[in-house]
């Protein structure tokens, strides 16, 4: 179906929780989803929702350079209570980066040939980042950020070098410098999408904060995942 890499910039918060939640309701409204924490720093998916170490990334990249397809990757699918089924990261940066960097490429083909829909943290964005790989296969790429000047900055010139802004969607958290209106004036994106600051209890849990139709940080993430299909 569809491939969406979030990613964040320097200073921005919750690209983790923006991927979860997209994923939770691409899976529960929209005939499933897979969500790949991919993110070179390391996860932090296991250890926020109870989940086993291994498999992870590593285990899946080792097995995507022998004779993995992508209905196979099943076997390295935990599920988040009342969410998508995840492949984690590993805690340690130096695994995971090793891991996107073995098998990066081959990992890019399996999710894109995945048959539902598949989120991808990619964490913070970085000039040369080992996850740069599945950028290719993104049908669409999020990036998570605060309505701050410097942000901004790093924003256009991502859209001037980087990122096709066919396929680009912004989401911006927290209320500061400037309106979404204001930013898209600036960047001549179609639209920027406004979650509000995620609250403890959404970080801990955005499965479970889905599930309060008439919240407005609910609301906001069930209409970014319409976009996204």
């Amino acid at each position: 179906m569809t491939v969406t890499g979030v990613f964040s910039l320097h200073g921005s918060p919750g690209a983790t929780t923006t991927a979860l939640a997209l994923a939770a309701r691409l899976h529960a409204h929209h005939g499933g989803a897979l969500l790949v924490e991919a993110d070179p720093t390391g996860g932090v998916l296991a250890a926020r929702h109870d989940l086993l170490l291994t498999p992870n990334l590593l285990d899946v990249a080792a097995a995507a350079r022998r004779t993995l397809t992508a209905d196979h990757l099943d076997r390295f699918v935990q599920q988040v209570p009342s969410g998508p089924g995840v492949v984690i990261a590993h805690p340690s940066s130096v695994q995971t980066c090793a891991a996107l960097r073995a098998g990066g490429a081959a990992l890019a083909s399996l999710v894109a040939a995945r048959a539902e829909h598949v989120v991808l943290d990619l964490g913070r964005w970085c000039p040369d980042g080992a996850a740069h790989g599945f950028v290719q296969v993104c049908s669409r790429i999020i990036v998570v950020m605060r309505p701050a000047l410097e942000q901004i900055v790093q924003l256009l010139h991502l859209i001037d070098t980087t990122f096709p802004i066919d396929r680009l969607g912004v989401v911006v958290i927290g209320r500061q410098q400037f309106s979404a209106r204001q930013i898209v004036e600036v960047t001549g994106l179609a639209s920027v999408h406004e979650l509000p600051d995620d609250a403890a209890a959404v970080r801990a849990d955005p499965c479970a904060a889905l599930e309060r139709p008439r919240a407005r940080w609910a609301t906001r993430i069930r209409e970014l995942a319409e976009r996204c299909t």
